[in-house]
C-alpha cells in the first residue's frame, strides 16, 4: 500500500525491531503469533507499506460485530476445529492472546504510544 504525507523511516526501524525480537523469542522457544509486514520509506514523505491479508481493526470488528470480538472469532472458525466454550476455535483465541501479550510488550519497551482501536489489527486466525 502506497502511503504519502508521512514519513514512514522511523515505522520501517520498528518493524526491523520487530523482526529482531521475534527471532529471539523464537530461538528461545516462545513463538507468539506476531504477525509481521514490511515497511519501505522512499522517501521522507512517502513510503510502502506491506499489505496484510484478511487483517482487520479492532475498532471495524466491534462495528461490524455489535461491540464484540468473539462474533469475528465465531465467524472465522472452522466448523472441523477444537471449539472453545466460547464457541470459537481455540487455536485462533491462543493466537489472539500470544499476539496481544508480545506486541503488548513491545510497544511498552519501545515507547510506542499510538496504539488506538483503529491501528490495532486482527487476523482472522487471531
Amino acid at each position: 500500500m502506497y502511503k504519502s504525507g508521512d514519513d514512514l523511516r522511523q515505522d520501517h526501524l520498528v518493524i526491523q525491531i520487530l523482526y529482531i525480537i521475534d527471532n529471539i523469542w523464537k530461538r528461545y522457544g516462545l513463538d507468539l503469533k506476531l504477525t509481521l509486514y514490511r515497511v519501505l520509506a522512499l522517501s521522507t514523505n512517502d513510503g510502502l507499506i506491506e499489505f496484510v491479508d484478511h487483517a482487520e481493526s479492532i475498532s471495524s470488528i466491534k462495528k461490524n460485530y455489535k461491540g464484540e470480538i468473539k462474533g469475528y472469532f465465531i465467524n472465522n472458525s472452522s466448523p472441523y476445529s477444537r471449539v472453545t466454550a466460547l464457541g470459537f476455535d481455540i487455536q485462533i483465541l491462543e493466537n489472539f492472546i500470544s499476539s496481544c501479550a508480545g506486541y503488548s510488550v513491545i510497544t511498552y519497551i519501545l515507547g510506542i504510544g499510538d496504539r488506538h482501536l483503529d491501528n490495532l489489527m486482527v487476523t482472522k486466525d487471531g
